[in-house]
C-alpha cells in the first residue's frame, strides 16, 4: 500500500504543536505577537509577496503582477529579468491533486508578458509594436480585406455547360488540347509502327473514357486483362474499345512534338508536356472564379518512373513523385492554379525565398481583389506580406521561428500568440 502525503494543513497542525524540548531552534515567545501562530496557506501566500516585493525593489527594470491561477492560488508573475533560481513553495505528493502554497513562474519558461506600446527589435533590425489583439481598429477597413469579385462559375461556363456532363469535361478539356494530343500521337505512331496509323477524335475520348472508368471502379491497381475478361471484365469496358487497340494507343501516346524536344528540355524539365498542363490550368481559371479564401500548399503525386523531376519527400506517405505547388479554393476545393516543382528556377533571384516566389506565381490572376490566403509556416514570411498587402491581398499562416523578423520573445513564448501585420 503506498504511503499517503501530508497534506498542507497536516502539516501546519504538528508545526503549530510541537514543543521547545523537541525543537531544534531556538524557543518561540509568547509575547511576541509575530510568531504567536505560524501562518496559513494564503497568510503564507500575502506575506511572502510582501517580502518579495521588498526584495525585488532594488532590481531595475523588473514588473511584478499578481494573477490568479485556475485553482485559486495566487501566482506570481516576474517580467524583465532572467532567474535561474527556483523560488517560491513546493508542492505536496500523494493520492490525487494538492494545492500549491505559491508558485512562481520563471520568466525564461512562460510566455513573457509585454507592456502595450512596446516596441521591439527582431535579430534582423525589423522594428514591432506590442498592440491588442482581437479588436477592430478604428477607420475603414484595409483595402487588402475587402472582397472585389464574384465567386462562382463564370460567364462562359454558364453559357457553355449543358445537361450533359460531356459540355463540363469539354471546357477543361478543350479541342485545342485533345488536337495536340492526337497530333502528337499520330506522329510517334507513324515514325515507329506504321506510316498510315491513324486515330480519330471520338477513338481519343473513348480511351479517355476507358481511362476515367478505371479509376472511378477502383481497378487501377489491376492488370487490364481483368477490365476485358470474359467473366469478371466491365461491360462498359468491352463495349467501348478492344483491349489490342487500348494497348495499342497507350502505347504511342505522346503529349509533345518529339522533333523539338531536346531543344525544349534545356529550358523547360516539364516540356514534356507542359503545354497541355498549362492550356489545362488555362482553362480551369477561364471557367470559374474563386471566393475570398485560398489555400495554398504542396502537394506529392506518387510515381517511381524516370524522371528529371521526381522529389524524395520522407514526410509523405509515398515518398517519391512529382511534387506540384498549388492554389486551391477553400469553400469549393477548386484548383485554381498549379505548376510543379523543377527544382532551382532561373526565374527566381538569388535572394528571394522560395516561398515567396510560389505564392506571387500562384497568386498572380487574383491580386488586388481582396483576398486571403492560408498557408503553412513554410510560406509565411514578414517580405511576402507586405508584398501582398501592397497588391491588395492579405495572409494568414503561422510562422517558422527560424524567421529573422520575429522578435525574440515572440520565439520564446510557449503559449499560443498572434503576430499581426497592418
Amino acid at each position: 500500500m503506498a504511503k499517503r502525503g501530508l497534506r498542507p494543513a497536516e502539516i501546519t497542525h504538528f508545526l503549530q504543536n510541537i514543543d521547545e524540548d523537541n525543537s531544534e531552534g531556538e524557543p518561540l515567545h509568547s509575547s511576541d505577537e509575530e510568531w504567536q501562530q505560524l501562518p496559513t496557506n494564503s497568510d503564507l501566500s500575502s506575506s511572502d509577496d510582501e517580502n518579495s516585493a521588498n526584495q525585488v525593489q532594488d532590481l531595475p527594470g523588473e514588473e511584478i503582477t499578481i494573477a490568479t491561477s485556475n485553482d485559486g492560488n495566487a501566482t506570481r508573475q516576474y517580467r524583465g529579468i532572467k532567474r535561474t533560481r527556483n523560488r517560491g513553495g513546493s508542492r505536496s505528493r500523494g493520492r490525487g491533486r494538492s494545492q500549491p502554497l505559491l508558485r512562481l513562474l520563471d520568466t525564461y519558461n512562460s510566455l513573457k508578458e509585454i507592456p502595450l506600446e512596446t516596441e521591439i527589435t527582431a535579430p534582423d533590425g525589423t522594428n514591432w509594436k506590442v498592440a491588442t489583439t482581437n479588436c477592430a481598429l478604428p477607420g475603414r477597413r484595409g483595402q487588402q480585406n475587402l472582397f472585389k469579385d464574384q465567386a462562382g462559375p463564370t460567364p462562359y461556363a454558364k453559357r457553355n455547360v449543358d445537361e450533359t456532363c460531356s459540355s463540363a469535361w469539354r471546357l477543361m478539356i478543350d479541342d485545342k488540347i485533345l488536337k495536340q494530343v492526337l497530333s502528337c500521337t499520330i506522329a510517334e505512331a507513324r515514325r515507329t509502327h506504321s506510316p498510315d496509323w491513324v486515330i480519330t477524335i471520338v477513338e481519343l475520348d473513348a480511351f479517355l473514357a476507358i481511362i476515367y472508368v478505371r479509376g472511378a471502379i477502383g481497378a487501377k491497381c489491376l492488370d487490364l486483362d481483368a477490365l476485358w475478361s470474359v467473366k469478371w471484365g466491365n461491360d462498359f469496358v468491352k463495349a467501348t474499345m478492344s483491349q489490342d487497340r487500348f494497348r495499342e494507343i497507350m502505347k504511342f501516346l505522346r503529349f509533345d512534338v518529339r522533333s523539338t524536344r531536346t531543344q525544349r528540355l534545356t529550358n523547360d524539365k516539364f516540356g514534356l508536356i507542359s503545354d497541355v498542363w498549362y492550356n489545362f490550368i488555362s482553362n480551369a481559371q477561364s471557367c470559374y472564379t474563386p471566393g475570398p479564401y485560398i489555400t495554398i500548399d504542396e502537394q506529392l503525386f506518387p510515381s517511381k518512373c524516370r524522371c528529371r523531376f521526381t522529389q524524395f519527400m520522407s514526410s509523405k506517405p509515398d515518398k517519391y513523385g512529382q511534387k506540384f505547388w498549388l492554389a486551391v479554393d477553400k469553400d469549393s476545393k477548386y484548383i485554381v492554379n498549379a505548376f510543379p516543382y523543377l527544382g532551382k528556377d532561373d526565374v527566381r533571384s538569388n535572394d528571394e525565398r522560395l516561398g515567396d516566389y510560389v505564392v506571387k506565381k500562384l497568386m498572380q490572376p487574383y491580386l488586388k481583389k481582396g483576398r486571403n490566403i492560408t498557408c503553412d509556416n513554410f510560406f509565411t514570411s514578414l517580405s511576402l506580406a507586405e508584398t501582398l498587402k501592397s497588391n491588395g491581398t492579405s495572409i494568414v499562416g503561422t510562422i517558422n521561428k527560424a524567421r529573422r523578423e520575429i522578435p525574440v520573445c515572440v520565439k520564446e513564448a510557449k503559449k499560443s500568440c498572434t503576430v499581426q501585420w497592418y
